[in-house]
């Protein structure tokens, strides 16, 4: 697949550092938002019919050129509350290491990164932890993230994507990373929060909720693709909200992953028009599952709802 980018300097992917936003998780089966777990959600916003569907996260990035890992991520994911609980608020810590030498980072277009981890190398299984990061104006971004299981010891390779599947939108509050020490010491407060997310983030905050762009054809300068449903019963589409789409699919003797992000273009009146930023991933069919390429392309038309 040819690489051809058309980024402008606001969309360069945001990376390192700490980032606020929300972080939806949703099921790779049928796209649906999976709901909190009851243990994390105040029980009068269950009965007000106010549950959240996502969590807010304040995250912190670090790149490493020397160490033994290409970065470590630290995630603080806030627990909704209510009342005096917005003062002080409930949290979990999380960390996240891509190794080196089992991470695979491809960044060859200024907007996309890919964080491509195998975390279990078994002989006939393998467990790999696959991050697409595309870059928003404002250092925004939207990160999707899943974990896919590949069996060779089927009759041909099975490649399953394994739940949840997490979105997650992000904007860079600092490009110097606090390691993760926001709630060291307690007393992380609402205002802090919300402060850190920003203005504009904050009109996303019932993403996970909104339906994702529908089943359609895109209409592109140079070739027209069927995003959605396929006679092919190999053919996995999952769109989900945020505007992405992911799909998994066996091509001959290759499966075939694509993470697609649909940008909708600010000057025209049709929100259907925009531009779609694809990244692929071709697994070969048995064998070295754990070698994969990773290509791009990016098509300016209009998707066909």
């Amino acid at each position: 697949m040819p690489i051809k980018s058309t980024s402008t300097s606001s969309e360069v992917l945001a990376i390192g550092g700490d980032f606020a936003g929300y972080v939806g998780k949703f099921s790779p089966s049928n796209g649906a938002v999976i709901p909190l777990p009851a243990y994390m959600v105040p029980q009068e916003l269950v009965e007000w019919g106010q549950e959240p569907s996502i969590l807010e996260i304040l995250v912190s990035e670090e790149l490493s050129s020397t160490d033994d890992f290409i970065l470590k991520r630290q995630t603080i994911s806030v627990l909704p509350a209510i009342g005096c609980g917005v003062d002080n608020l409930e949290s979990t810590r999380s960390e996240q290491v891509f190794p080196r030498g089992k991470t695979i980072v491809w960044n060859d277009v200024p907007s996309i990164r890919t964080n491509d981890a195998v975390m279990d190398d078994k002989d006939t299984v393998h467990t790999l932890e696959l991050e697409t990061l595309f870059g928003l104006p404002d250092a925004h971004r939207i990160r999707v993230s899943l974990t896919m299981t590949i069996d060779n010891t089927k009759d041909s390779s099975s490649h399953r994507l394994e739940s949840p599947i997490r979105v997650q939108l992000e904007r860079q509050s600092s490009a110097t990373s606090s390691q993760g020490t926001r709630t060291d010491g307690g007393g992380l407060d609402g205002r802090t929060v919300s402060t850190l997310i920003g203005e504009s983030l904050k009109k996303e905050l019932k993403f996970a909720e909104r339906p994702p762009l529908t089943k359609g054809t895109w209409k592109s300068t140079t070739t027209t693709t069927t995003i959605g449903d396929s006679d092919d019963a190999a053919l996995q589409a999952i769109h989900l909200p945020g505007n992405v789409t992911i799909t998994n699919c066996k091509n001959e003797e290759k499966w075939i992953l694509q993470v697609s992000h649909f940008v909708a273009d600010s000057e025209s009146d049709n929100p259907l028009t925009g531009s779609l930023r694809i990244v692929q991933r071709t697994f070969p069919g048995g064998g070295a599952a754990v070698e994969w390429t990773t290509t791009y392309s990016e098509e300016t038309g209009e998707f066909v709802a």
